[in-house]
């Protein structure tokens, strides 16, 4: 777990609230090791709105039938929010997505060929020692479509499919089951990179490699 990049959920609820939410700390992350001022990144992942509630209407029903009115109504609300773990979740968040996008200011041309390949070297590493289920994969491939617009995805996402297919350790290539790939290939094309992870997966050898 990195102690600077975070996982953040946003729900979209039918009541017209967009709730983003502080959800922990992130599992790969592609620009370790780092300080908390650091190059680093935030990942969302959504939620639906069946999962979270929205606690800043619930409060609003509460002060209903409790039949209060103007502002001791509006009192309540405010109080009782103040300490509910969505307005926790949510000034965390706040403050998460801040530094993460304070420390991708001011990058030069050296500093960004630096992350890209750092990225590269902590997804190789990653699919190695880390990643040994699908859901693993998966979950390390859509961090790479959130990485910031300075990072070359494309390259990244060709960096994964052909490391994805090899085993590090016996030094072979394994391919992935149907039922893997299906599960990989679904995710790029939702984020237009289906070309890119095809063309790692069908490599001769991984990008890279020693």
């Amino acid at each position: 777990m990195c102690p600077s990049c975070s996982v953040i959920t946003q729900t979209n609820h039918a009541c017209g609230h967009q709730v983003r939410r502080y959800l922990c700390k992130s599992k790969f992350c592609l620009f370790f090791k780092h300080n908390a001022e650091d190059f680093h990144m935030v990942t969302f992942v959504y939620k639906k709105d069946s999962e979270f509630i929205c606690e800043h209407c619930e409060f609003r029903a509460r002060a209903q039938d409790l039949g209060l009115r103007g502002a001791e109504r509006q009192e309540y609300i405010r109080s009782e929010y103040e300490k509910s773990n969505e307005a926790w979740g949510i000034e965390k968040a706040r403050k998460a997505i801040a530094a993460a996008e304070k420390s991708q200011k001011s990058v030069d041309s050296a500093k960004i060929a630096e992350l890209n390949k750092l990225a590269r070297t902590q997804v190789k590493w990653y699919l190695k020692e880390r990643c040994s289920s699908t859901n693993d994969k998966a979950l390390l491939l859509r961090t790479i479509f959130q990485v910031p617009e300075i990072i070359d995805r494309k390259a990244l996402v060709e960096c994964f499919g052909s490391y994805v297919v090899y085993d590090q350790k016996a030094k072979i290539w394994k391919g992935l089951p149907s039922k893997d790939r299906g599960i990989l290939t679904s995710i790029a094309r939702r984020a237009g990179m289906t070309k890119a992870l095809e063309k790692g997966f069908n490599m001769e050898k991984p990008i890279d490699m020693e």
